[in-house]
């Protein structure tokens, strides 16, 4: 038998609560602080080996990322400093890193190959390359939907996008790459 209690508040709540970390908002907050020029302090991320996938490709990209007690601490020379990578950005079985580096590189128009271990190569990537490629953007896949994708420069455009299926990383990706746009993307649920 459970036991209840109600309390009667008749004042409003005062007080601090501490919300665990989460893996997708570590994923885009690494994203958004390497974007910016300067320092970042992300604070309790949750560090599991996807986020470390993100983490190490910033890293070749010209990022500096320290991790310190339960932060870190990313330094960014900003996104138009970022180096060319001149190798394959590898992000392992993180298909939140391979879909939302495809939008943010595609945008940033950096020539990159992004691939994985064998199981993010068996899943499909069309939902986020299919935008990607209204947008003007040069990316490839093979049979157009599996890693490693290609990316080489290109001017890309913004577009009003009806998604097929509620997807936050499919949103995220055409979000990423139109950070860089002078016209506004719509995307509808």
């Amino acid at each position: 038998m459970v036991n209840e209690q109600i309390i009667d508040i008749s004042g409003p709540l005062k007080g601090e609560i501490e919300v665990p970390g989460d893996k997708s908002m570590t994923h885009r907050a690494i994203m958004l602080a390497s974007l910016a020029e300067g320092v970042s302090t992300i604070y309790k991320p949750l560090l599991g080996e996807d986020c470390r996938r993100t983490m190490d490709i910033f890293r070749l990209l010209g990022v500096e990322i320290k991790e310190d007690d339960e932060k870190l601490v990313v330094t960014s020379p900003g996104y138009q400093s970022f180096n060319t990578p001149h190798q394959v950005l590898y992000t392992g079985n993180s298909g939140t890193t391979t879909r939302l580096l495809a939008g943010l590189l595609s945008g940033l128009g950096i020539e990159s190959v992004l691939s994985g271990d064998v199981s993010i190569g068996k899943r499909p990537m069309d939902r986020v390359l299919r935008p990607l490629k209204l947008m003007d953007a040069n990316i490839e896949g093979i049979e157009d939907n599996y890693t490693p994708l290609i990316i080489k420069p290109s001017v890309i455009k913004g577009i009003n996008y009806q998604m097929e299926v509620a997807s936050a990383q499919v949103k995220s990706a055409i979000l990423f790459a139109s950070c860089f746009l002078r016209n506004r993307p719509s995307l509808k649920n």
